[in-house]
């Protein structure tokens, strides 16, 4: 709520960036399973068919579309109260910087990163990155 600080935004669940797909790689810190390496993770990571229709989570505008290592193909949306929502690991951008965004409309194709056909989804507010799964609906 405002008197906390937190967004209206993130007051209801918002709707998954893609219709199906399984969370593979989870928010925060983990440990390879072989190598016992710490690796942070700034969002989640969503295996998918390659080419789904990725949509923006909320109504926003198109901050930045850009080419990143690691990340490939990225779109970040600016919603209200300085929510930013990060889309990686694109094939296809459907829009341009500047472009307005509605809620649920699809503004990208997913990608693949080395692990396969995957959507890298993450989720800021102003600089802090949260944890998508605590906001994005049950299902």
């Amino acid at each position: 709520n405002a008197e906390d600080g937190t967004p209206a935004l993130f007051a209801t669940p918002l709707p998954w960036p893609v219709a199906e797909g399984t969370v593979t790689r989870t928010f925060g810190e983990s440990i390879h399973p072989s190598l016992g390496t710490v690796t942070t993770n700034p969002g989640i990571d969503i295996a998918v068919s390659y080419g789904s229709p990725v949509t923006s989570v909320a109504p926003g505008r198109v901050a930045l579309i850009e080419s990143i290592a690691g990340y490939g193909n990225i779109m970040i949306v600016e919603h209200a109260n300085a929510v930013f929502s990060v889309y990686a690991h694109l094939s296809e951008i459907r829009l341009n910087k500047g472009d307005m965004v509605s809620a649920e409309q699809v503004i990208a194709a997913s990608g693949q990163n080395t692990d396969g056909p995957r959507l890298h989804f993450e989720l800021w507010h102003k600089r802090q990155k949260q944890d998508p799964q605590l906001l994005l609906a049950q299902r």
